[in-house]
């Protein structure tokens, strides 16, 4: 179980922005190169897949966990995490309901998804104009060949973690994240595809018998 909810944990992580510290902007051309970049991932995009590797490292820079997986959204309101390694799980968010599946426990958590969103944002949900009147962009910075946008919630009396995007060539490549435990969560994203069609039952979770299920899940409505 304690493993159960430390992967949900890490998932928030992966899902939601939270603050980031302010620094310096770069130059004039960073910038705008990050709004292009903003618009293209949060306002052009209706759909996106990928594989992703996920790193979490202590304060001392040493791996302590290490997972794979793949991730499928359809904006506004589908998403599917889900893990393979080292062991299988499945964060699915189906419009209607939010369910948290642990394939070696077979036990499932479900929770209307309103709810569930109501307490937390989706930032790879938002369109351009949400995530603006909710954040901004708090420093651009060059790097070999990527470029790193960070950004911070508007509402100064907010605090949390810091999150930074990192692009190469124009492709979202990773984005890393420092917790308040000092924890550095890194995801390496491979082969990202936007705007394909994605078939829906990506977005069904198929339950074999046996399975333990907490909550009532909500009917969908055709």
């Amino acid at each position: 179980m304690l493993r159960f909810y430390n992967m949900l944990k890490n998932l928030f992580l992966c899902l939601f922005f939270f603050v980031a510290p302010q620094i310096a902007f770069s130059d004039d051309e960073d910038f705008n190169q990050a709004k292009i970049l903003i618009d293209k991932y949060f306002d052009s995009v209706s759909t996106m897949k990928a594989e992703f590797t996920q790193h979490i490292l202590d304060k001392n820079d040493r791996k302590v966990e290490l997972m794979k997986g793949s991730f499928f959204i359809e904006k506004p309101e589908k998403i599917r995490w889900q893990y393979i390694e080292p062991y299988e799980q499945i964060f699915l968010a189906d419009g209607v309901n939010f369910w948290t599946y642990d394939v070696d426990l077979e036990q499932v958590t479900v929770k209307p998804q309103k709810e569930f969103l109501a307490r937390a944002q989706f930032i790879l949900f938002y369109d351009n104009n949400e995530l603006m009147t909710k954040f901004e962009v708090a420093s651009v910075d060059h790097e070999k060949e990527m470029l790193w946008i960070q950004l911070k919630p508007l509402r100064s009396n907010e605090s949390g973690n810091e999150v930074i995007l990192g692009f190469g060539r124009g492709i979202l490549s990773e984005i890393k994240l420092v917790d308040s435990l000092d924890q550095t969560i890194i995801i390496d994203i491979k082969n990202l595809v936007l705007n394909q069609n994605i078939q829906s039952n990506i977005f069904e979770l198929n339950l074999p018998l046996g399975v333990d299920i907490l909550g009532e899940p909500l009917g969908l409505v055709n």
